[in-house]
């Protein structure tokens, strides 16, 4: 059974090759067609108007996310993701929870 993958799978590489070739045949074909009629009607750049180069699409940022808890002693975190350490180290040092994080909000948290 392996043999017939092993077989349908180098007929598959072959055709792919194949088919490759075709299309830069195709696409040599073309530009000497193009470029003929350019010299017979002594066309120049400057009369065309060719399409952009695609741009590749750019990842668009989410911009800063907003500070949602601010500690007496200036650490600030925005409260996504894992807690950081100087916010446990705080909430260590003053025997509180994640859960007492709420008195720290900042205004715009604030219900």
């Amino acid at each position: 059974m392996s043999d017939n993958f092993k077989e349908l799978y180098a007929n598959l590489q072959r055709q792919q090759e194949e088919l490759k070739k075709q299309a830069q045949e195709a696409r040599a074909e073309a530009i000497a067609y193009v470029q003929e009629i350019i010299t017979d009607f002594q066309l120049k750049a400057s009369d065309f108007t060719f399409a952009e180069e695609p741009v590749a699409a750019t990842k668009k940022s989410r911009g800063k996310s907003p500070i949602k808890y601010r500690l007496p002693n200036g650490v600030e975190w925005t409260g996504k993701g894992n807690m950081k350490r100087e916010v446990r180290a705080f909430l260590e040092a003053n025997n509180m929870k994640r859960e007492d994080l709420e008195q720290f909000l900042t205004e715009q948290f604030k219900k």
